[in-house]
Order: C-alpha cells, then sequence, then structure tokens
C-alpha cells in the first residue's frame, strides 16, 4: 500500500459525504460498493451469454436503482 493519503483533506471542510472522515472509512464504503456493481457486472455477463432477455432487463433496472442509491448516500 502506497499510504500517501497524508495530502488528501479526510474530515476536511466543506459539503463532503460522510465516508471522507477517515481514509478507512472511505476505502471500505468504496470497496462495498465496488462488490456491489462487480457482482451486477458479472451477472448480466452470464445472463447475455445465456440469453435470458428478462433477467438482463431486470439487472439493467437494479443498476439504475443502486447508482441512484450510491448518489442518495453520499449526499446522507
Amino acid at each position: 500500500m502506497l499510504e500517501e493519503t497524508e495530502n488528501y483533506p479526510f474530515g476536511g471542510e466543506g459539503p463532503v459525504p460522510y465516508y471522507y472522515k477517515s481514509s478507512e472509512l472511505y476505502s471500505k464504503v468504496v470497496l462495498v460498493w465496488g462488490i456491489i456493481f462487480l457482482t451486477i457486472l458479472i451477472l448480466g455477463i452470464i445472463t447475455t451469454i445465456k440469453d435470458q432477455n428478462r433477467i438482463i432487463r431486470n439487472l439493467f433496472i437494479i443498476n439504475l436503482l443502486l447508482i441512484g442509491l450510491n448518489i442518495i448516500q453520499a449526499f446522507l
């Protein structure tokens, strides 16, 4: 790990999302969202290969909802 976070203003001024309080919290939040979106991507690839259009449509809708939740979560 590079450990080059001392110049980044975690817990800094201004309107920032709650997960900017520390580098550890930021890393955990980004990791969780990354795993969620990676899972959706993998499921989408598998269902595309299997040509299951209904599931693909549902995954697209779920993905849009998750993007919305990710944006809303940043403002809480």
